[in-house]
């Protein structure tokens, strides 16, 4: 009983500060009018103001990130901590790293926070209605499954909502453009005949050996035209990285070994304990490992994704294309953060190699 009351009393303060705040209804088309948002989940929202945003749940600080909504976090999920390899953390690490960080099951931490907004990555609508009935503060849901492969229209739908959301439909459409262009930059001059295996994928968990952890499913290889030598295919997760027997490697050959960035020095000791394994591959014989960004941190990073599609197409077919790697590094950070982190940072900030070729 002494519980609800809290939550009723916090409430009332909660809905006292909206007011202060005198931000009007923004609708679905953008404009300061009454109306509702409709979530990725199909609920509808009404959200009276975006001046205080509290993000629980992957992805849902990074895609607010993209955004000038960023200086209207108030806090945090307790998962959504200082990670070196979360280039959206490290974009705002002064900002995020004074923030309060929260459990998303602590409503009535949530309700005296006063937040005006919860961004949340919840699946289950029941969930996201219970919590948005408990707190009586709009509960707004981001979709953080989206790919950037077949799923790439449902991203620039999502960015385009949140714009919407937001009251920035001109940033939502930059945002779009920008990756859009992005992309086209590296389809365009796709490499012919050659293969490619990744390991060390970081989701999902990393896998009792690591040098096995792989997916059929890696964007830079779809990107640059690198047929992937394993399928697409994974017992817990459609699309998902996936563990490998080493006899099953061993029968493989391929052109080109590419290791994720979370795990680099562990795979890297792996391969060597393991040299039989891989010695014949052609990616060994010729000098074809790299490593890259890790991508898959407490959900998908969109900017770590987008530069290891612009290093793979580099490596496998660097001289078809007008730029360079580094260029498109940047472009790609600077198109998310406005100017806020540069690859040279990113470089510093993360464990691992980055984008880097390895020797084994």
């Amino acid at each position: 009983m002494r519980s609800k009351t809290f939550i009723l009393i916090a409430g009332v303060v909660a809905v006292l500060i909206i007011a202060a705040a005198g931000m009007a209804i923004v609708n679905d088309k953008g404009e300061n009018s009454d109306g509702a948002f409709t979530d990725a989940r199909g609920r509808s929202v009404d959200v009276e103001s975006t001046e205080r945003i509290l993000c629980i749940g992957a992805c849902s600080a990074e895609y607010v990130s993209y955004f000038d909504a960023v200086d209207r976090i108030i806090a945090l999920d307790v998962r959504d901590g200082n990670d070196v390899q979360k280039g959206y953390y490290q974009a705002f690490k002064d900002k995020f790293e004074s923030l309060p960080k929260v459990n998303k099951s602590a409503y009535e931490r949530i309700v005296m926070l006063a937040p005006t907004l919860v961004i949340t990555s919840d699946i289950e609508v029941s969930v996201i209605n219970s919590m948005q009935d408990a707190i009586r503060i709009p509960v707004y849901a981001v979709n953080a499954d989206i790919e950037f492969a077949e799923d790439r229209d449902a991203w620039y739908d999502q960015i385009e909502a949140l714009g919407k959301l937001f009251n920035e439909k001109g940033r939502a459409k930059r945002i779009v453009d920008g990756v859009k262009g992005l992309v086209s930059d590296i389809e365009r001059e796709k490499v012919k005949g050659v293969s490619g295996y990744v390991c060390g994928m970081n989701f999902y968990g990393s896998g009792a050996v690591k040098y096995l952890r792989t997916t059929g499913d890696y964007l830079p290889f779809e990107y640059a035209g690198i047929d992937n030598v394993v399928p697409s295919k994974s017992a817990k997760v459609s699309k998902q990285p996936y563990d490998i027997k080493a006899e099953d490697l061993q029968a493989l050959d391929f052109d080109y070994l590419v290791i994720d960035g979370y795990y680099t020095n562990d795979v890297v000791r792996e391969l060597k304990d393991n040299y039989s394994v891989i010695r014949d591959k052609a990616a060994v014989r010729n000098g074809n490992v790299y490593s890259t960004m890790a991508y898959k941190i407490y959900g998908t990073q969109f900017d770590a994704t987008l530069i290891n599609c612009f290093y793979i197409a580099s490596v496998a077919n660097g001289e078809a294309y007008g730029w360079s790697f580094e260029e498109k590094a940047n472009e790609v950070l600077n198109l998310f953060y406005g100017g806020k982190y540069t690859y040279g940072q990113m470089l510093e900030d993360r464990s691992g190699k980055g984008c880097a070729k390895l020797s084994l």
